[in-house]
Protein backbone atom coordinates (compact mmCIF):
# COMPACT_ATOMS: atom_id res chain seq x y z
CA UNK A 1 0.00 0.00 0.00
CA UNK A 2 1.15 3.62 -0.44
CA UNK A 3 -0.75 6.87 -0.60
CA UNK A 4 -4.09 7.07 -1.85
CA UNK A 5 -4.24 10.33 -3.75
CA UNK A 6 -7.50 12.33 -4.84
CA UNK A 7 -7.72 15.79 -5.94
CA UNK A 8 -9.37 18.30 -3.36
CA UNK A 9 -9.51 15.89 -0.64
CA UNK A 10 -6.94 14.69 1.95
CA UNK A 11 -4.39 12.18 1.12
CA UNK A 12 -4.68 8.37 2.99
CA UNK A 13 -1.31 7.33 3.54
CA UNK A 14 -1.15 3.55 4.89
CA UNK A 15 0.79 1.20 6.72
CA UNK A 16 0.29 -2.10 6.90
CA UNK A 17 0.54 -4.45 9.29
CA UNK A 18 3.73 -6.27 8.65
CA UNK A 19 5.11 -2.39 8.24
CA UNK A 20 3.13 -1.62 11.51
CA UNK A 21 4.83 -4.65 13.43
CA UNK A 22 8.41 -3.96 11.88
CA UNK A 23 8.07 -0.41 13.05
CA UNK A 24 7.09 -1.48 16.76
CA UNK A 25 9.61 -3.83 16.68
CA UNK A 26 12.45 -1.36 15.76
CA UNK A 27 11.12 1.39 18.38
CA UNK A 28 10.72 -0.78 21.36
CA UNK A 29 6.85 -0.57 21.55
CA UNK A 30 4.97 -3.60 21.92
CA UNK A 31 1.58 -4.15 20.32
CA UNK A 32 -1.07 -6.76 20.18
CA UNK A 33 -3.24 -8.39 17.96
CA UNK A 34 -6.03 -6.00 19.40
CA UNK A 35 -4.50 -2.83 19.17
CA UNK A 36 -6.61 0.21 19.73
CA UNK A 37 -4.02 3.08 19.80
CA UNK A 38 -0.59 3.56 18.29
CA UNK A 39 1.80 5.28 20.55
CA UNK A 40 2.88 8.49 20.04
CA UNK A 41 6.22 7.76 19.49
CA UNK A 42 5.44 4.68 17.07
CA UNK A 43 3.21 7.49 15.46
CA UNK A 44 6.86 9.35 14.81
CA UNK A 45 8.37 6.69 13.31
CA UNK A 46 5.94 5.69 10.85
CA UNK A 47 6.06 9.57 9.80
CA UNK A 48 10.03 9.13 9.12
CA UNK A 49 9.08 5.80 7.28
CA UNK A 50 6.12 7.15 5.06
CA UNK A 51 8.74 10.24 4.68
CA UNK A 52 11.39 7.95 3.67
CA UNK A 53 8.89 5.47 1.86
CA UNK A 54 7.36 7.91 -0.73
CA UNK A 55 9.97 10.63 -0.82
CA UNK A 56 7.81 13.55 0.49
CA UNK A 57 6.02 14.53 3.79
CA UNK A 58 2.47 14.35 4.06
CA UNK A 59 -0.09 17.70 3.64
CA UNK A 60 -1.33 19.12 6.82
CA UNK A 61 -4.62 17.53 7.07
CA UNK A 62 -3.67 14.49 5.29
CA UNK A 63 -4.86 11.16 7.39
CA UNK A 64 -2.30 8.10 8.24
CA UNK A 65 -4.79 4.72 8.32
CA UNK A 66 -3.83 1.18 9.25
CA UNK A 67 -4.80 -2.04 6.79
CA UNK A 68 -5.31 -3.68 10.91
CA UNK A 69 -9.10 -4.59 10.66
CA UNK A 70 -10.22 -1.86 12.77
CA UNK A 71 -13.56 -0.07 13.60
CA UNK A 72 -14.54 3.28 11.57
CA UNK A 73 -11.52 5.45 12.31
CA UNK A 74 -9.63 3.47 14.88
CA UNK A 75 -6.16 3.29 14.30
CA UNK A 76 -6.59 6.77 11.91
CA UNK A 77 -4.74 10.29 12.84
CA UNK A 78 -4.15 13.51 10.88
CA UNK A 79 -1.17 15.51 9.99
CA UNK A 80 -1.20 18.91 11.91
CA UNK A 81 2.15 19.49 9.86
CA UNK A 82 4.77 18.54 11.90
CA UNK A 83 3.27 15.24 13.10
CA UNK A 84 0.22 12.32 13.16
CA UNK A 85 -2.42 13.33 15.85
CA UNK A 86 -5.37 12.31 17.12
CA UNK A 87 -8.80 12.65 15.66
CA UNK A 88 -11.29 14.84 17.90
CA UNK A 89 -13.24 12.55 19.70
CA UNK A 90 -15.30 14.92 22.11
CA UNK A 91 -18.45 14.81 19.43
CA UNK A 92 -18.28 12.38 17.88
CA UNK A 93 -17.41 8.77 19.41
CA UNK A 94 -15.79 7.42 16.20
CA UNK A 95 -13.57 10.53 15.70
CA UNK A 96 -13.74 14.07 13.58
CA UNK A 97 -11.25 16.28 12.05
CA UNK A 98 -9.67 18.55 15.23
CA UNK A 99 -11.06 22.28 16.01
CA UNK A 100 -7.54 23.49 14.31
CA UNK A 101 -8.67 22.68 10.74
CA UNK A 102 -10.95 25.19 9.77
CA UNK A 103 -13.24 25.59 6.55
CA UNK A 104 -10.73 28.67 6.61
CA UNK A 105 -8.18 26.62 5.46
CA UNK A 106 -9.47 23.46 4.02
CA UNK A 107 -12.68 22.95 1.62
CA UNK A 108 -15.94 21.48 3.90
CA UNK A 109 -15.73 18.46 1.98
CA UNK A 110 -12.18 17.74 2.36
CA UNK A 111 -12.36 14.88 4.54
CA UNK A 112 -15.78 13.61 3.21
CA UNK A 113 -15.40 9.55 2.95
CA UNK A 114 -12.24 9.52 4.13
CA UNK A 115 -13.08 9.92 7.94
CA UNK A 116 -15.57 7.45 8.40
CA UNK A 117 -19.38 7.90 9.63
CA UNK A 118 -19.46 12.06 10.23
CA UNK A 119 -18.74 15.40 7.82
CA UNK A 120 -17.65 17.69 11.47
CA UNK A 121 -15.54 20.54 10.05
CA UNK A 122 -15.25 23.61 11.88
CA UNK A 123 -16.06 27.11 11.42
CA UNK A 124 -14.91 30.48 13.08
CA UNK A 125 -18.21 32.52 12.79
CA UNK A 126 -17.92 35.82 12.30
CA UNK A 127 -19.52 39.00 14.41
CA UNK A 128 -21.50 39.88 11.38
CA UNK A 129 -22.86 36.58 9.94
CA UNK A 130 -26.69 37.10 9.62
CA UNK A 131 -29.57 35.87 10.70
CA UNK A 132 -32.87 34.38 9.09
CA UNK A 133 -36.10 32.48 9.88
CA UNK A 134 -36.70 29.92 7.38
CA UNK A 135 -40.17 29.52 6.25
CA UNK A 136 -39.77 26.15 4.17
CA UNK A 137 -37.27 23.95 4.93
CA UNK A 138 -35.04 23.31 1.69
CA UNK A 139 -34.49 19.96 0.43
CA UNK A 140 -30.90 20.05 1.01
CA UNK A 141 -31.19 20.19 4.96
CA UNK A 142 -31.72 16.28 5.71
CA UNK A 143 -34.92 15.56 7.63
CA UNK A 144 -33.89 14.70 11.28
CA UNK A 145 -31.93 18.18 11.48
CA UNK A 146 -34.51 20.42 10.04
CA UNK A 147 -35.39 21.16 13.37
CA UNK A 148 -39.01 23.84 13.76
CA UNK A 149 -38.69 26.42 14.25
CA UNK A 150 -35.53 26.49 11.43
CA UNK A 151 -33.09 29.53 11.11
CA UNK A 152 -29.98 29.95 9.14
CA UNK A 153 -26.71 31.83 9.24
CA UNK A 154 -25.23 32.95 6.05
CA UNK A 155 -21.75 34.20 5.57
CA UNK A 156 -19.19 34.05 3.19
CA UNK A 157 -15.50 31.81 3.56
CA UNK A 158 -13.45 32.26 0.90
CA UNK A 159 -15.71 33.49 -1.93
CA UNK A 160 -18.01 30.65 -0.92
CA UNK A 161 -21.18 31.38 0.62
CA UNK A 162 -22.02 29.18 3.57
CA UNK A 163 -25.86 28.60 4.49
CA UNK A 164 -25.72 27.43 8.60
CA UNK A 165 -28.76 25.92 9.60
CA UNK A 166 -29.96 26.16 13.43
CA UNK A 167 -32.81 25.74 15.51
CA UNK A 168 -32.24 29.29 17.34
CA UNK A 169 -30.26 32.54 16.64
CA UNK A 170 -28.04 33.23 19.72
CA UNK A 171 -24.96 31.54 18.13
CA UNK A 172 -21.84 33.47 19.39
CA UNK A 173 -19.10 34.63 17.60
CA UNK A 174 -16.08 32.28 17.59
CA UNK A 175 -15.31 28.54 16.75
CA UNK A 176 -17.74 26.34 16.09
CA UNK A 177 -18.49 22.56 14.79
CA UNK A 178 -20.55 22.18 11.96
CA UNK A 179 -21.92 18.89 9.83
CA UNK A 180 -21.45 19.38 6.25
CA UNK A 181 -24.68 18.26 4.19
CA UNK A 182 -23.28 19.09 0.80
CA UNK A 183 -22.46 21.65 -2.15
CA UNK A 184 -25.60 23.05 -4.24
CA UNK A 185 -24.84 25.73 -7.17
CA UNK A 186 -21.42 26.50 -5.50
CA UNK A 187 -23.28 27.27 -1.80
CA UNK A 188 -22.48 24.77 1.53
CA UNK A 189 -25.35 23.80 3.09
CA UNK A 190 -24.15 22.54 6.90
CA UNK A 191 -25.95 22.70 10.39
CA UNK A 192 -24.67 24.07 13.37
CA UNK A 193 -23.72 21.21 15.89
CA UNK A 194 -24.60 22.07 19.09
CA UNK A 195 -22.79 20.63 21.88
Amino acid sequence: MSVDREEGKASIWWITEAELSSLAQQVGVDISDDILEIPEELRDAELEYLIYREGVEPERGDLLKHTIDTYRNSLTYIYDGEKFVDLWYDLDDYGSVPPDFTVEEFPPDYWVDRIVHNNIIWANIPEDVVWEYVTEVPEEVPEEVAFEPLGRYTWDVNGTRYYLYSPDNNMVPGLHPIYYMGTHDGNVYAWVWNY
